[in-house]
């Protein structure tokens, strides 16, 4: 089986580093992204699509099937990870917040099921990740597509890498060491009974669309990101 990784096209609070709600569309950005993401998957075998409910990811995957034009399926454990009510749209540098993280992080090294508030906690993602992994084994399709989100791609990699139990010290290792733009194409493959990493955030088809003058934002949200 070979498994695209997607992450979702850009929102406002993407570009704004502050914490998105739960059904916050694509921005401009983020729809041209998925255009231009969906015009390479034209080339690229796919046989099933699957998305978190997210609007986000919806739309991005939505984007997307209209060129492969396969089964879309919406799964619930594909979704990003619930922080708690207080940081919601609140910005990532905001020290109250820092602050707040810091104290889950703290807990879940000692207890992954430890609950700060009311967020999900990093053994409920742990769970979710490897719950999906299991539903992918009972798939017919060999090249499945999947659009979610970067927190929980992330913790979906350090247990494909490490295992279901893999504590949060290991998996906030992998979680730091990886970097998955909007749209970024990660590529997996299980085979033996084991996963392996293909490809890490592969965004070209973002750089050959950067110059293109129907996509002058693209190439300038590109810009803002390498200085």
């Amino acid at each position: 089986m070979k498994l695209y990784l997607i992450r979702h096209g850009q929102t406002e609070s993407n570009l704004a580093r502050t914490h998105n709600t739960e059904q916050e569309p694509l921005s401009q950005i983020g729809r041209q992204e998925a255009e231009v993401l969906a015009e390479r998957f034209q080339s690229i075998p796919v046989d099933l699509v699957l998305a978190s409910p997210l609007m986000r990811a919806q739309e991005t995957a939505e984007v997307i099937n209209n060129r492969v034009k396969k089964e879309l399926v919406t799964l619930d454990i594909l979704q990003e990870r619930r922080w708690s009510t207080e940081m919601k749209s609140k910005p990532y540098t905001d020290p109250a917040i820092i602050s707040l993280k810091q104290k889950m992080e703290s807990l879940a090294t000692t207890d992954p099921y430890a609950r700060y508030s009311d967020e999900e906690t990093f053994g409920e993602i742990r769970d979710r990740s490897q719950n999906f992994l299991e539903h992918l084994k009972t798939r017919p399709e060999q090249n499945i597509l999947t659009v979610s989100h970067a927190q929980f791609l992330k913790i979906l990699l350090a247990v494909m890498i490490h295992g279901p139990e893999v504590p949060f010290s290991t998996a906030w290792d992998v979680y730091k060491f990886t970097s998955l733009h909007n749209t970024g194409i990660t590529v997996c493959e299980y085979h033996l009974d084991k996963w392996k990493l293909i490809t890490l955030n592969d965004k070209y088809h973002l750089g050959e669309y950067s110059n293109n003058v129907e996509y002058p934002h693209l190439g300038e949200h590109r810009r803002q990101l390498a200085g």
